[in-house]
């Protein structure tokens, strides 16, 4: 996820307008952890912690009842 986050801080979109919210399904690696920390430390990130989700499709279905923009990005922790 650390890679995953410094990606997104690499994006050329104005920050005014860039809204960034990590989704954690329930993971065991320490990612929503990590992304708390960086929330804590000032990074400007959004977490939405789910459990017991059937998949990659609900939490995308979830996440997208929680954002007002009307551009959305989704993307994986190994994507780049």
């Amino acid at each position: 996820i650390q890679a995953k986050l410094a990606d997104l801080r690499r994006t050329d979109y104005p920050a005014d307008r860039l809204a960034i919210l990590v989704v954690d399904g329930g993971s065991t690696d320490d990612t929503a952890e990590l992304v708390q920390a960086a929330i804590d430390g000032g990074a400007p990130l959004s977490l939405l912690r789910l459990q017991a989700t059937r998949g990659k499709s609900e939490q995308v279905e979830r996440a997208l009842a929680q954002v007002k923009q009307e551009i959305v990005v989704v993307t994986d922790a190994d994507a780049v």
